[in-house]
């Protein structure tokens, strides 16, 4: 499943794990330039945000298809080229948050600086990501351990930890696509409808 890990770790490592630095704030901005900067980066943050961006999120059958593709019913799944491109576009996003994570907890990053470059914006990838992070953690409970861990220590709480247990009933913004065009993808059904150019209004977050 996690078909980025090594790659979003190699790409935000990029040229400064080679360096002899003795300041973590030094190793921190060179991997935060090395890494927003590289073609890999930018082509799967354009994919994801594509569609997820907002309000929206991946809806949990989608996120169960990707964690779990060979599941009985989804035997007949269709899934569209642009939307396969969005999620594994976010799933690569979310591992590269993983990999901060791991870096702040082992001390070679520095925690003050990437705190103040993304704490805001990994409060949207967690919510956006959040059914594939609990489908993850059905596969594997230790999955995305580090963004709870990044979240909780920057935002205070994770927003996966808070509504785990009742993740039909939390309020997550708009599931991209709608229930009904997914229902399509589960029944290998031809999609009538264009989605392939998301409305242009939507703000990021």
């Amino acid at each position: 499943f996690f078909f980025k890990q090594k790659t979003a770790y190699e790409i935000a490592s990029g040229d400064w794990s080679s360096d002899v630095c003795s300041s973590d704030l030094y190793s921190s901005l060179n991997m935060i330039i090395n890494s927003r900067t590289s073609p890999e980066y930018q082509t799967q943050l354009r994919n994801s945000t594509t569609f997820y961006r907002g309000m929206r999120y991946v809806p949990q059958e989608l996120s169960e298809w990707r964690c779990n593709p060979d599941k009985d019913e989804y035997k007949n799944m269709k899934v569209p080229e642009e939307y396969r491109d969005a999620i594994n576009g976010l799933l690569y996003i979310l591992n590269y948050f993983e990999f901060l994570a791991q870096g702040i907890k082992f001390k070679d990053l520095d925690d003050e600086l990437l705190r103040e470059c993304f704490s805001s914006f990994l409060k949207g990838i967690e919510r956006r990501g959040f059914h594939i992070i609990l489908e993850s953690q059905k596969q594997d409970p230790a999955a995305f351990e580090g963004i709870i861990y990044l979240s909780k220590k920057w935002n205070g709480s994770s927003f996966v930890e808070t509504h785990r247990a009742n993740p039909n009933t939390v309020e997550l913004g708009i599931p991209y696509p709608s229930n009904e065009i997914v229902e399509k993808m589960v029944q290998g059904k031809p999609l009538l409808e264009d989605k392939s150019e998301p409305e242009a209004n939507i703000a990021v977050q």
